[in-house]
Parts: C-alpha cells; sequence; structure tokens
C-alpha cells in the first residue's frame, strides 16, 4: 500500500452536516479532499475545521482518519487515489507540507472562499484555503497537473485523477484509524468559545484581504 515516490490524494463523504448538504447542492459523491505522503493515510493533510463544534473555523489540519468515523461507528466513503511521482517532486511537496506545519498556527482556513465555493469563485487571502485550494496548490508546485485552471472543483479534479484511483469504498476496508495523533477533531467546545472562536476567525481572515496574496 505504500510507496515512497507517490503522493495519495483522498475525497471524502464526510459525515458532517454541512458536508451532507454540499453534496445535496453539487450533486456529487464528495465534499472535501485531503493528500497524503503515505499509502496508509497516517501522514495526511488538508484545511478543514479544527474541532467538531466550530464548524467555521478551521485552518490546515494533519488529519486522523477518526474524523471520519461517526457517532454511530459507521465510515464515511472515500476515494483514493495514487500518484506516482518523481523524487524531486515529492519532496517539494513533503517539504511544503513541513513548513507549513512549522507555521500551521499562521495558516487559516478560508470560510469566504467556501462561501462563495458553489458559484465557482474564490477569494484570495494571504496563507488561507479551502480544502481543494490547498491539494490543487500542492499539486501544482509539484507540476503534477498538466492543466492549469484558476479554479478547480472537487468533483474536477476527481476527473483529472481518475486514472488514479486505486480504491473506492467504505474507509474502513481501505485503512484501519487507531489513533488522533494530533488532531484536535473530537474536542467539543462550548457555545460561548465557539461564538467567540468564529468572530475572531472572520476578523483575523478581514484583516487579511488588504494583505497582497
Amino acid at each position: 500500500m505504500q510507496n515512497e515516490n507517490s503522493i495519495y490524494v483522498v475525497f471524502f463523504s464526510t459525515n458532517t452536516k454541512i458536508g451532507s448538504i454540499i453534496r445535496i447542492v453539487t450533486k456529487h459523491s464528495y465534499n472535501h479532499v485531503a493528500i497524503a505522503l503515505d499509502g496508509e493515510l497516517k501522514q495526511m493533510y488538508s484545511f478543514s475545521r479544527y474541532h467538531k463544534t466550530t464548524p467555521l473555523v478551521g485552518g490546515f489540519v494533519e488529519e486522523s482518519l477518526l474524523r471520519y468515523c461517526s457517532e454511530d461507528g459507521t465510515f464515511s466513503n472515500i476515494k483514493v487515489c495514487r500518484l506516482p511521482v518523481s523524487k524531486k517532486a515529492y519532496r517539494v511537496i513533503k517539504n511544503q507540507i513541513q513548513d507549513m506545519k512549522k507555521e500551521k498556527d499562521h495558516y487559516m482556513y478560508n470560510t469566504f472562499s467556501a462561501m462563495l465555493f458553489l458559484l465557482h469563485r474564490r477569494v484570495l487571502i494571504k496563507k488561507a484555503y479551502i480544502c481543494i485550494e490547498f491539494v490543487v496548490s500542492m499539486l501544482n508546485q509539484a507540476k503534477l497537473l498538466q492543466e492549469k485552471r484558476t479554479f478547480y472543483t472537487i468533483e474536477q479534479l476527481e476527473q483529472v485523477l481518475e486514472q488514479y484511483k486505486i480504491y473506492e469504498g467504505d474507509l474502513s476496508q481501505y485503512a484501519k484509524p487507531n489513533n488522533w495523533g494530533n488532531d484536535g477533531f473530537y474536542i467539543e467546545d462550548s457555545i460561548l468559545f465557539n461564538c467567540k472562536a468564529t468572530v475572531l476567525h472572520f476578523g483575523r481572515l478581514l484583516g487579511r484581504l488588504a494583505l497582497p496574496f
């Protein structure tokens, strides 16, 4: 399952209410995407919410597969694409991710882009991404996407990578989630904390709008 010279792009049908709404509106099976450095998805990264109860507050996250397990014990459906890459391309992505991990507090979830996503619009904010923007950025930096677009939907990226599909189905049949690692998704915040964190998050995003991208 592992390959040192492969990058894994993983599409998710998440078990959140927002994820369900997105899939209904887009009429597409998947609403989230992440990138992994290993076939067992133990080193998987994306831009998403930090905690389960603060849906509008997020940033750069080292994701655990456990965040895709619902309370009744069922797991999300996924599609895994394995992209064979050169050692140089693998190193480019790995180094960029390592740099982002060191400065993870500076990266934010681009909630404005998320709000306009269904209109195929982006809001460019320094060090702020949504999941699809982050994954496409990583692939572009390693020159793994032949077609240069300013905008990708999750469905469009899935179609581009279809030839690299190695698995589609229940997550638990592909990999075995066993620990949370550095992922704090399981944390349940109070309503007061949620409100304060959301206001602060939007304030920080607004403050960055004037900065050069």
